[in-house]
């Protein structure tokens, strides 16, 4: 027979194992969720910064001969990530992150040059061609 200073013992252990399972299983779960929602941040600035590069070349090229327009991009996305912002001829600009790409098409393919840098870039059009600078 079992005293009961015995069976409260024995109720803590077991709810401490409990306790312990269930916070292991809730921490796996939190943790995905963090993680998935990291990443959405990430990829949603990331189509923004490819967004603005082609709202303004397209701006530009729509504003004819002489236009010009400053846009800034960031040194790093939201946490901190490393990205990598590239104008293609075929029209579209490609945002790299995570491994993954984000992409946004531009209305012309006449860019002079397709090079952007961190900061400020001025992209002018200048004679049809899209200039960055």
């Amino acid at each position: 027979m079992m005293k009961k200073g015995q069976v409260a013992v024995d109720m803590l252990i077991v709810m401490a194992i409990m306790l312990i399972v269930f916070s292991i299983l809730f921490e796996f779960l939190v943790y995905d969720k963090f993680q998935e929602r990291f990443e959405k941040q990430v990829l949603l600035d990331a189509r923004e910064q490819g967004e603005k590069v082609a709202m303004a070349v397209n701006e530009v090229y729509i504003g004819g001969e002489g236009t010009n327009k400053t846009i800034y991009l960031p040194s790093t996305l939201i946490h901190s990530k490393d990205y990598t912002l590239t104008v293609y001829n075929s029209g579209t600009v490609i945002v790299e992150v995570l491994e993954k790409r984000e992409s946004t098409p531009i209305l012309t393919t006449d860019l002079v040059t397709t090079s952007l840098i961190e900061g400020e870039n001025l992209i002018r059009n200048i004679d049809g061609g899209i200039v960055f600078e």
